[in-house]
């Protein structure tokens, strides 16, 4: 089954707190307003949400994108599996481009086209836009999860 998560970015003081589960002290309030925001963001996306400090406009003046949905496809596993183990065996082997497995859609950003970095520690998505921006999210964890580490 395909594996998609939704990449926030984490802007502190401002949605960090829905970042990390309410502390077991908090008060019904809290947790009523916890929970309310969640739901508000379950309700406009049926998958996992991750919050992350890993996306990366590359364009100095460029905003960082509401959200990235990342979905790795069925079909990569294998070749992504592969990719890493090359990486892994050979000396100065650093990257694997991927142009394929994998489907992403942004928020509010005019897309190229794209590519998937394999590296032997995990993996990151560039995202090239129309305005020469160039978006990066980390997606190691979600890879690696993927191919079965």
């Amino acid at each position: 089954m395909p594996s998609t998560i939704r990449y926030m970015p984490l802007f502190h003081g401002e949605n960090e707190y829905l970042s990390n589960p309410p502390p077991s002290d908090a008060s019904e309030e809290d947790l009523a307003f916890y929970e309310s925001e969640w739901a508000k963001l379950k309700e406009q996306c049926p998958h996992s949400i991750e919050f992350t400090d890993n996306i990366y406009n590359n364009n100095e003046y460029g905003e960082i994108p509401i959200w990235v949905d990342v979905c790795i496809q069925d079909e990569g596993v294998l070749p992504f599996k592969m990719a890493k183990g090359l990486l892994t065996s050979y000396d100065g082997a650093e990257a694997i481009l991927f142009s394929k497995f994998y489907d992403f859609s942004i928020n509010k950003f005019r897309v190229s086209h794209s590519r998937m970095h394999v590296t032997k520690y995990g993996a990151s998505l560039e995202i090239f836009g129309k305005d020469n921006e160039q978006v990066e999210v980390d997606i190691t964890p979600q890879f690696n999860k993927a191919i079965g580490e």
